[in-house]
């Protein structure tokens, strides 16, 4: 028997004489004006398995069908500069030879298709890559407006599948006859159906649908955002579902023996007749981290709604609360304006299981961040807002730093004049304020977007005031008189006047911002004793002096007179007098 020897050198000339003839006949076909092909159908019917179409910027009015191919076609400068328009004659883009992931859709906006199914993309028995496309501005007779998938499970990314039309059944993305679609990153908006406005499950599809926000779709029967039928199982994970409406389902439905998991979802503000979050019937679901909350519904089940169903809600919140392990009923705390992140200080955080919660939220940020899971699609990542205030370059301790915007609270500055907040994405304002300073900047604008945000710095400027005149006599009758404020310091320093004496009133200037004049009244002393009282004026001190009745001849004189008006006895006359030569 002969012996072989195993050749290194040999193997690797063999393996690259394979990879060589596998690869050797691809191709790049480049379409667009002065071009070697005009139209992408021209190239398709020319490419080769294994070969890639780069389309070049512009509107393509034309209808593509990949013919089974094993291909590529692909965008040069993404699908807001390149557009294919099907002129409404029939589906833009068919798949329905068989194609699988090898065939792939990258980077177009396919509008204006009309189909009896799938008016923009139509998938039958196939399984392509479509994915960056934005889908909008089609339609269908039955079922698909956006994308229709039979027997199909194409692989749906980063999409934005928007404004499309079905007169039956799904605006969006149509799942029937075993169809299993991966739908992931996607935008699902503004559809229109009679079932299904945003995703109709059906016939044992089982679409997984992760990281999509489901948002403004109408259903004019059930499913307004999802709608699950006939033994169908979807798998949810990491949606937003909000602002849905139909008359059953304003979220999501489930019909006839349908069985979706829904974990990490936020589905709120959605509406229906019955049903504003969930309607169930005769169907099987689970729902774990997740939040329904602000849905409402006319006649019943505002978050969720069941009629002969099996309904598993766990380590989630509800509004009025459900029956489930780990269940809340607390207000989650969105962000608010249309954005469903959590504040800080969410109930939702580190309130969910680690059992079957996703490794990544919505955004992409790692779960768990904290101490446990959060419940919704979103885990809270806290950024900071930071920084420190100083005067004269040293810290300035006790500043109050108050934070206003998407999420408010305050703080005091420590000894080193540092401060920090742990904040959500948004937009806010920082004031810092203590008594006897001004601030520069007096706020700063931050936005938080993903990243912490320090070097929030605020110079503090000591404030110095001066009074003049500090004292002023007054006779028993009183009077009137006024005091000037002058701030050499800053312009921006505050002040205020407060009289620690009942007879004596600020008449005006009782606060005030730089320079000022505080404006006074002084009531008549009835007693014969002097007597004094102050005003305490931006921390500096006024002193008010004031003559008892009877001091002087002119309040002898002022007696008399008042006696022969009968306004005093002659005794009083006397007495006055006696006061007045009295030692």
């Amino acid at each position: 028997m002969k012996r072989i020897f195993f050749s290194p050198m040999l193997f690797i000339t063999l393996v690259s004489v394979l990879l060589f003839a596998t690869f050797a006949h691809a191709a790049t076909l480049e379409v667009g004006a002065g071009k070697p092909w005009t139209t992408i159908q021209s190239a398709i019917n020319a490419a080769g398995t294994g070969d890639k179409i780069l389309v070049y910027n512009g509107t393509y009015v034309e209808n593509i069908n990949f013919i089974g191919k094993a291909i590529t076609v692909k965008s040069v400068n993404g699908a807001a500069s390149t557009t294919i328009d099907g002129s409404a004659g029939e589906s833009v883009v068919t798949f329905a030879y068989g194609e699988g992931p090898g065939s792939v859709l990258d980077g177009f906006t396919i509008k204006n298709g009309y189909g009896s199914d799938g008016g923009g993309i139509y998938c039958s028995s196939s399984s392509p890559v479509i994915t960056n496309c934005t889908i909008t501005g089609n339609t269908a007779d039955r079922a698909g407006g956006g994308i229709y998938c039979s027997a199909s499970s194409p692989t749906i990314t980063n999409c934005t599948i928007t404004g499309n039309t079905a007169y039956w059944s799904c605006g969006g993305i149509a799942c029937f006859y075993s169809s299993s679609p991966v739908i992931t990153n996607c935008t699902i908006t503004g559809n229109t159906a009679y079932i299904g406005g945003g995703i109709d499950c059906y016939t044992s599809s089982s679409p997984t649908i992760t990281n999509c926000t489901i948002t403004g779709n109408t259903a004019n029967y059930d499913g307004g955002g999802i709608d699950c039928g006939t033994s169908s199982s979807p798998v949810i994970t990491n949606c937003t579902i909000t602002g849905n409406t139909s008359q059953y389902g304003g979220g999501i439905t489930c019909f006839y023996s349908s069985s979706p998991v829904i974990t990490n979802c936020t589905i709120t503000g959605n509406t229906a007749y019955i049903g504003g979050g969930i309607y169930c019937v005769e169907s099987s679901l689970t729902v774990k981290n997740s939040i329904l909350w602000g849905d409402t519904a006319d006649f019943g089940g505002n978050e969720i709604f069941l009629d002969s169903s099996t309904f598993t809600v766990i380590y989630s919140d509800v509004a009025g609360g459900w029956a489930g392990a780990g269940n809340i009923n607390a207000d989650p705390l969105f962000v608010g304006n249309g954005d469903y992140h959590l504040k800080a200080g969410s109930p939702c955080i580190n309130k969910g299981t680690s059992e079957g919660a996703p490794s990544n939220d919505i955004d992409g940020d790692t779960r768990p961040q904290g101490n446990g899971y959060d419940i919704g699609a979103d885990e809270f990542v806290g950024y900071s807002i930071s920084g420190t205030v100083t005067l004269n370059s040293s810290g300035l301790n006790g500043v109050t730093i108050t934070l206003s915007g998407t999420s408010s609270g305050s703080t005091i500055t420590d000894d080193s004049g540092n401060y920090s907040f742990t904040v959500s994405n948004g937009t806010y304002t920082v004031t810092p304020n203590k008594t006897g300073y001004t601030f520069n900047p007096t706020n700063k604008q931050v936005t938080v977007n993903r990243a912490n945000q320090p070097g929030i710095d605020f110079t503090a400027i000591a404030c110095t005031y001066t009074i003049s005149p500090t004292s002023q006599s007054f006779g028993s009758s009183g009077g009137t008189g006024s005091v000037d404020i002058i701030v050499p310091s800053s312009s921006s320093c505050t002040w205020t006047a407060n009289s620690n004496a009942s007879w004596i009133t600020i008449d005006s200037g009782s606060s005030g911002t730089g320079n000022g004049t505080v404006n006074y009244s002084v009531s008549a002393n009835e007693t014969t004793s002097q007597r004094t009282g102050t005003i305490t004026i931006a921390g500096e001190t006024f002193t008010v002096t004031q003559e008892g009745e009877c001091s002087t001849w002119a309040d002898v004189i002022a007696k008399y007179q008042a006696y022969v008006s009968s306004q005093a006895s002659w005794n009083d006359v006397i007495e006055c007098y006696n006061q007045y030569v009295s030692p």
